[in-house]
């Protein structure tokens, strides 16, 4: 059992943190009605799809990244 992370798995963790660092809103400028907290979610999640950072480990054949697991 490895329980050190690889090479490559602390490049993904740092590139990861880097895009949190510039891409996230501070929690509290998120809107406060429902919808535009709805719609606001969705642009977050859709910046996050755009970076690669949402299914990464899914199978590219059902739209994911095809990585390993532990992304």
């Amino acid at each position: 059992m490895q329980l050190a992370s690889t090479e490559s798995e602390r490049r993904l963790q740092e590139e990861i943190r880097q895009f949190l660092a510039t891409e996230l809103a501070d929690a509290t400028e998120l809107p406060r009605t429902l919808g535009q907290r709805i719609e606001a979610l969705r642009r977050w999640q859709a910046r996050c799809y755009e970076a690669g950072y949402v299914g990464r480990a899914w199978p590219r054949e059902f739209g994911g990244g095809g990585g390993l697991v532990v992304e």
